[in-house]
């Protein structure tokens, strides 16, 4: 038909741009198409009768995708370049192949018996979806892809209540219901890790969903939230003071997003299953719906303030069901990608929305007033400030210059403190580098500071030491204290103070020589061992190894009058022991737990042995079943699952970059924890990257209990050793393996502690 450029479908009776002028991935040949026309306008000038053209039925298919108007007539008395123009307009090749690609489907459809090959995608409180019946099976997009049943009981109660200016209520077949469903790249936030398509297969990047995209539940979470702060007074400063302390701010930030949808879904008279979500006991008592309601919110949210401002808000979500089960079923650490808690310079702020969407042309606007710009909601506070830093004594050997950014004013190497930025309590910013300098309230403190006797206001406490009129240093703790603001209220706290640290140097005064009794030590590196004394050590053994706990070993003479005290305390369930050296309580040893101990009483003497290992001998009581297999699953995002169900511990990966790497993959895509001790799956896992496992249990209780996955990341230390053995042994199974023992270095009999997995440099020969 028309010279080959339309063919014609027999089965539907529907023509269609022809083969010969179309690409292999069904484009138009626009080129080729527009010299057809142009030689057909020459044609018809040259015709008196050209209604039989068969160009005809082409240009009358033009006239039709492109809905312009013109004659016959027009065409033949147009001159050559009016003819061009004429072409350019009425070839428009993005709708051409727009509706080429139609037809292409409609045949395609036609052709086929089964309708099952069309899919209809539907909600369950679209009143239209629901109720008609649809070519092909109908799938619920916010019903985890069930088949759909008819009008919902909810929907139909509801829609008798609407009245006309409410039913749009029920029209939820729009494109914009939707797109918060389709699959987007996990570069722009993803949709999260349980996203399935409607064949329960892992959704790809286009495909609609069983969840919506993070970036739209983000975007429904600001506005929640925006609606609290507007409705209650110092919403942001009582949430954050109330629970930012304890660790559980998220989880109750949570509560308050589920109330809200809650309250959204009883004002659109939706159904939530509210024995199932929250196992309420005699719910049958609650008869209306506003008792049920207030009783609901009063369990989720338990807070009076938040349930009043409810009460008053009439604000709804079209996708509040849908988006309230999500969070049901949607992981812990996902749920707290949501918003974002930062500590800056300038203050504490609330994050919401998505990271890094501050202007309008990177904004995505999902109509009611929804989009993903990213707020901050300033957290207005007026406690004393209270912040903590690390010096050259307690530096984290994995530093990352790329993560010191909170305190660093625009432009300058110097950390920036006010007293008006004061959250009631202590924070500690671990990424921070003692040799840049510290400005407090706009004033450089670096400088020279001479011992003074006393501060005003201040009592000295235990071995404390003052210089200047604001600086208090514990040497037993290398710890320093400036202390400014009114009153000098606020303090700037100073952990593992080397002199020098951030600019501050200190001078002590001129002491004339005392005799001063020397006191008892145990060994040369003056060890104890708390909470027991021993009057007599006679065995002192550390032993330390990769994927291993430590174990101690400890046997010596205590005194009779402790006897019946240190039975007492031995005798509960795991009992503390703390070992430290050099008389200074943070030098830490070894901390732990006690497994067993042997009181005995011999030639007049009381005899204590004990036998303690590190608190990572209690990872190796817990026994998990859990399976992984979403594709991608990071490591990261194991150990974070892991210390999630283990709060005590901290996992840290001494490479960044390791924690990014995928345990689950095409090649392993399922990892399973079977009756599997925690302990014994991370030695697992971490063997597949070569990660040895370092218990670091030099740390002090208020870090938690850490391991290390990795070697430390720091300057190896040179230990200009004189000797060195290489040795080879064979374990079972004819497992061989060498390696090198070191004697008589430089450190030898130093006081330098060496802690497993730091780096050192040694001698092979003379010659190196």
């Amino acid at each position: 038909m028309a010279n080959g450029v339309l063919d014609l479908n027999r089965k539907t009776g529907k023509a269609n741009i022809s083969e010969k002028y179309r690409n292999a991935d069904g484009s138009i040949k626009e080129n080729d198409l527009k010299d057809v026309l142009a030689k057909t306008f020459a044609e018809i000038e040259m015709c008196e009768d050209y209604t039989g053209h068969p160009i005809i039925s082409f240009l009358n298919y033009l006239k039709d995708v492109s809905d312009l108007n013109f004659t016959w007539e027009q065409i033949k008395e147009s001159e050559k370049k009016k003819k061009k123009l004429m072409i350019d307009e009425l070839f428009n090749v993005k709708i051409v192949e727009r509706i080429a690609k139609l037809n292409d489907k409609y045949n395609l459809y036609k052709t086929r018996e089964n309708e099952r090959d069309l899919i209809n995608y539907s909600n369950s409180y679209d009143a239209v979806g629901t109720i008609f019946n649809h070519i092909g099976p109908c799938k619920l997009v916010d019903e985890n892809f069930k088949a759909n049943q008819g009008i919902r009981v909810d929907l139909w109660e509801a829609i008798k209540t609407y009245k006309n200016n409410k039913l749009e209520i029920v029209r939820q077949h729009r494109l914009n219901i939707f797109y918060p469903y389709v699959k987007v790249k996990l570069k722009e936030g993803g949709n999260f890790r349980h996203a399935k398509n409607r064949f329960r297969e892992n959704a790809k990047v286009g495909d609609i969903t069983n969840n919506v995209s993070k970036d739209y539940l983000c975007s429904v979470t600001k506005l929640i939230f925006k609606e609290y702060v507007n409705a209650i007074p110092n919403f942001t400063k009582e949430l954050f003071q109330k629970y930012i302390r304890s660790g559980k701010s998220k989880r109750h930030l949570k509560r308050y997003l589920k109330g809200m949808l809650q309250h959204s879904a009883w004002l659109q008279h939706r159904q939530l299953d509210i024995n199932a979500d929250y196992s309420l006991q005699n719910y049958a008592q609650y008869q209306d719906d506003k008792t049920e309601n207030s009783y609901v919110n009063a369990y989720i949210l338990k807070d009076e303030s938040a349930i009043k401002a409810l009460n008053n808000n009439n604000k709804t979500y079209r996708l509040d069901v849908s988006i309230f089960k999500q969070l049901q079923r949607i992981g812990y650490n996902e749920i707290n990608e949501l918003w974002e808690w930062k500590l800056t310079n300038k203050g504490a702020f609330l994050l919401l929305g998505t990271r890094g969407i501050d202007s309008k042309d990177k904004l995505t606007d999902y109509g009611e007033g929804i989009n993903n710009q990213e707020v901050r909601l300033k957290v207005e506070l007026e406690e004393p400030s209270q912040n903590r830093l690390y010096g050259s004594h307690k530096q984290r050997s994995n530093y990352r210059q790329e993560l010191d950014n909170e305190y660093f004013v625009e432009d300058k190497e110097i950390y920036q403190f006010k007293n008006t930025h004061g959250l009631g309590f202590q924070i500690l910013s671990q990424y921070t580098n003692p040799e840049q300098t510290i400005k407090l309230d706009a004033k450089d403190i670096s400088g020279t500071y001479r011992e003074v006797d006393k501060i005003k206001g201040k009592r000295k406490v235990g071995g404390e030491k003052y210089y200047g009129q604001n600086i208090v240093y514990k040497p037993s703790r290398y710890e320093l204290v400036y202390l400014y603001g009114p009153n000098n209220e606020d303090k700037l706290i100073i952990d593992g103070f080397k002199n020098g640290d951030y600019g501050i140097n200190l001078k002590d005064k001129v002491r004339e020589a005392k005799d001063e009794k020397a006191p008892i030590t145990y060994t040369p590196h003056r060890v104890r061992s708390k909470p027991f004394e021993f009057k007599i050590l006679e065995k002192l053994e550390i032993t330390k190894s990769i994927y291993d706990h430590t174990r101690v070993t400890i046997k010596g003479v205590i005194d009779e009058d402790n006897a019946k005290e240190y039975e007492r305390k031995l005798d509960v369930k795991d009992p503390k022991l703390v070992m430290t050296y050099n008389n200074q309580d943070h030098k830490i040893l070894f901390k732990g737990i006690i497994e067993a101990y042997d009181l005995e009483f011999k030639r007049r003497e009381y005899y204590l042995t004990i036998k303690a290992v590190s608190y990572s001998k209690l990872l190796k009581r817990a026994r998990r079943n859990r399976i992984y297999q979403n594709l991608g699953t990071t490591y990261g995002q194991v150990s974070d699952k892991l210390m999630e169900d283990n709060p005590k511990f901290n996992i840290v990966f001494a490479d960044d970059a390791q924690a990014q790497t995928p345990l689950t993959t095409k090649d392993y895509p399922l990892i399973l924890q079977y009756k599997e001790s925690e302990w014994d799956f991370l030695k697992r896992i971490s063997s597949y990257l070569n990660l040895p496992v370092i218990v670091d249990d030099t740390k002090d209780d208020q870090e938690g209990i850490n391991i290390l996955l990795g070697t430390h990341i720091g300057k190896a230390k040179e230990l200009d050793n004189i000797s060195v053995v290489e040795i080879k042994k064979t374990r079972r199974k004819n497992h061989k393996f060498h390696y090198y023992k070191v004697d008589c270095h430089e450190h030898f009999r130093s006081k330098e502690v060496f802690d497993i997995g730091k780096k050192v440099k040694y001698r092979l020969t003379n010659q190196e």
